[in-house]
């Protein structure tokens, strides 16, 4: 028998939160387009707006607007490499 490991098996996915920069090219556009342009190597799971406000399970018309923060999963440097079109 082998080992067991406890604990649920790595996916390996790995969670970002990224700030969206005022003037990125995320700012203004919805998250359908975002997971679009991504070509599903990524989603969005929860937007934390600058005023305070959580929004858990976003649906795809939610708007990004500059100042959110963004909490993303993905595959390792897909997830990175999104983070990138949150900057200015």
């Amino acid at each position: 028998m082998g080992e067991f490991e406890p604990g649920p098996p790595s996916l390996g996915l790995e969670m970002e939160f990224i700030e969206a920069a005022p003037g990125s090219p995320i700012a203004g556009r919805t998250i359908e387009s975002i997971e679009q342009q991504a070509n599903g190597a990524v989603f969005i799971v929860r937007v934390n707006r600058r005023g305070g406000e959580t929004i858990n399970d976003p649906d795809g018309k939610t708007v990004i607007e500059p100042g959110d923060g963004v909490v993303i999963v993905g595959r390792g440097a897909k997830a990175r490499a999104l983070g990138g079109l949150f900057e200015t």
